[in-house]
């Protein structure tokens, strides 16, 4: 397996887009879900409805129009052209949102009350307090998005930007007449992150998630 393709490039690319994915959609959910769960501005629930909305469209609806954005930023197959895109996260605004709407108003208030504006308010208060949701939305992203294939086949074309679940489909040798045992191998290789990601993450996964559930 390590002769027929470039392993710790392939590695280091996955490596490098899921876990910088991981840490935008931490960013962008967390600041998303405090929004929409303790500021008031106009057509906060319609807005709030519309990010919902877009989990309901498939990816292979919009890749047409990434694709052809990308393109015109130069930003095809480069690493950034599949980091970018997946900044945003309406899955993990929802459960960011449900999160912050579980905690105190008091806390919230009482910064007020000492002069903290908004953005005080959550450095300080909200977001320590959030760290286990953020920690799901880290984890389920990593996973996701290290297993992803659809995105870096249709975005990337060069060999050296390809991630680890692309370059493995190369061992599978001309019309999959490559060595089983190799492109199994390759495989459980590429598994090893995701399930260890996993493992170390699974306690507060699962508490997080039934935290959020309840909370309104």
């Amino acid at each position: 397996m390590f002769d027929q393709i470039d392993v710790w490039l392939l590695a280091l690319n996955s490596t490098l887009v899921t876990g910088l994915i991981a840490v935008g959609q931490m960013i962008t959910a967390g600041l998303a879900g405090y929004a929409f769960a303790r500021l008031e501005f106009r057509f906060k629930k319609p807005l709030f409805g519309l990010v919902l909305a877009t989990m309901m469209v498939p990816l292979q609806v919009t890749i047409v129009p990434v694709f052809l954005v990308l393109k015109s930023m130069s930003l095809t197959d480069t690493l950034l052209g599949l980091i970018i895109p997946a900044f945003p996260t309406a899955f993990g605004t929802f459960l960011m949102r449900q999160y912050f709407l579980g905690m105190p108003k008091d806390l919230g208030e009482a910064a007020m009350l000492d002069g903290a504006g908004p953005w005080r308010t959550f450095r300080s208060v909200y977001a320590p307090l959030a760290a286990p949701g953020l920690a799901i939305v880290g984890v389920l992203a990593f996973n996701y998005h290290w297993n992803e294939f659809f995105r870096p086949l249709i975005l990337e074309t060069s060999g050296q930007n390809y991630t680890l679940p692309l370059g493995l489909v190369s061992l599978q040798g001309n019309l999959g007449t490559g060595s089983i045992s190799v492109v199994l191998a390759g495989v459980v290789l590429s598994m090893i992150p995701a399930v260890a990601v996993f493992v170390v993450g699974q306690r507060p996964l699962r508490e997080g998630i039934t935290s959020a559930g309840v909370n309104r």
